[in-house]
């Protein structure tokens, strides 16, 4: 026994570590027990002084072990390590969900760069669109919007209302900038708000879609962006005063799980990164406007007028106005869609909605709308409060 007093220790347990060792070995007497917790503690009481707070910690603890260290008590300790193992298993699978959304997010960069370099191919190698160009320049005064929008380029249809490929979509984007062209001219349209308003591309979000495609999904954005690019390089060389505006649809998502998917992450972003690229070069001069508000919606100005356009994918048409304006505060004079491959324009209070019809005609979708109108654009032109309204009809 080391009756020696230890670095720290208390002096309530050096008491209870002599007693104890006097009680259990019997090689000290209570009064040589006192004698050394006199010295250690340099302390001057009577022996029993000593004793006495030993033998009140005996007591104590002997009540403890009767009331605590029962049968319950063993269940409760027995519980008690259960909950812990329930936690542990908590932690494990918490783990394996980390583990496992890690694994997912590596997956996804390795796929984001396997797209990063098949686009690099495909910018490469598509063919630029070619749309025979008008050498006269144009003067005009008054304002338009140009709503292109469900182009769908890469599908192939072949139905009773319909015939659609690439080379079928060259031929109806060129109807459709010949007859801006000779509106412009008639009806004096000096700026032009070009807004492209999603489904640009097929896509392969829908099995049946994938199945229909002439050409694949990068190579469908290329070819759509410098289709697009030549639509802006023409009208603009032929006078106007372009001004860009685009927003994502459903159909250009990177994501073909509709649950998964984030809105901004669309190749429709590509096309408009290709725009602002040629614009940079010089290739287009034209004026980019960016969405403040949301890669969804596009919000500017005409005359004067707030204006918001949207594809639709998110929105009915009957309570878009309501739902943009709580959204945004913002009261807009115009509201400009696309999705819904019919043509339709209607009043609201003191706004006015235009729905686009799409340059894709009938597909599945809208044969199962029983929208079964031929394929068209649409030219809006603003003549102070008077608006015309061209369906322009391929």
């Amino acid at each position: 026994m080391n009756f020696k007093r230890l670095e720290d220790e208390k002096e309530y347990h050096f008491i209870w570590r002599v007693y104890s060792h006097m009680v259990q070995n019997g090689n000290i007497t209570t009064e040589q027990a006192g004698e050394i917790c006199n010295t250690e503690l340099r302390l001057d009481f009577d022996e029993s002084r000593h004793r006495k707070i030993y033998e009140s910690f005996i007591k104590v603890w002997n009540q403890v072990k009767e009331e605590y260290i029962t049968e319950e008590s063993l269940l409760e300790q027995l519980e008690d390590i259960e909950e812990k193992k329930n936690e542990l298993f908590k932690e494990k699978v918490k783990a394996k969900d980390w583990t496992r959304e890690k694994r997912s997010t590596l997956r996804n960069e390795a796929r984001v760069e396997q797209i990063k370099e098949s686009f690099k191919d495909a910018y490469t190698n598509s063919e630029e669109t070619h749309i025979s160009k008008y050498t006269d320049k144009h003067i005009g005064e008054l304002t338009g919007a140009l709503l292109l929008s469900d182009f769908h380029v890469g599908i192939e249809i072949q139905n009773y209302w319909n015939t659609f490929n690439t080379k079928v979509f060259q031929e109806r984007l060129q109807i459709i900038v010949h007859k801006v062209m000779k509106q412009a001219k008639r009806l004096n349209i000096g700026t032009l708000y070009v807004l492209s308003l999603g489904d640009l591309i097929s896509g392969s979000i829908h099995a049946t879609t994938r199945l229909a495609e002439e050409i694949d999904v990068l190579d469908q954005v290329m070819f759509v962006a410098k289709a697009m690019k030549s639509v802006l390089v023409e009208l603009s060389d032929f006078g106007l005063n372009i001004k860009y505006v685009s927003v994502v649809g459903n159909h250009g998502r990177l994501n073909k799980i509709w649950k998964e998917h984030i809105e901004k992450e669309s190749f429709n972003k590509i096309v408009d990164w290709y725009i602002l690229d040629k614009i940079e070069d010089g290739v287009l001069n034209i004026e980019f406007i960016n969405n403040e508000i949301d890669d969804g919606i596009g919000h500017f100005v005409i005359n004067g007028n707030d204006c918001f356009m949207v594809h639709g994918h998110q929105d009915n048409a009957n309570t878009v106005l309501t739902n943009l304006m709580m959204a945004t505060g913002i009261v807009p004079k115009y509201i400009f869609m696309g999705h819904y491959h019919n043509k339709n324009t209607f009043t609201k209070g003191n706004s006015k909605v235009f729905i686009n019809g799409s340059l894709v005609g009938v597909d599945e979708y809208a044969k199962d709308k029983r929208y079964f109108t031929p394929p068209s654009q649409s030219l809006i032109v603003f003549d102070e409060e008077d608006i015309i309204d061209i369906e322009l009809s391929l």
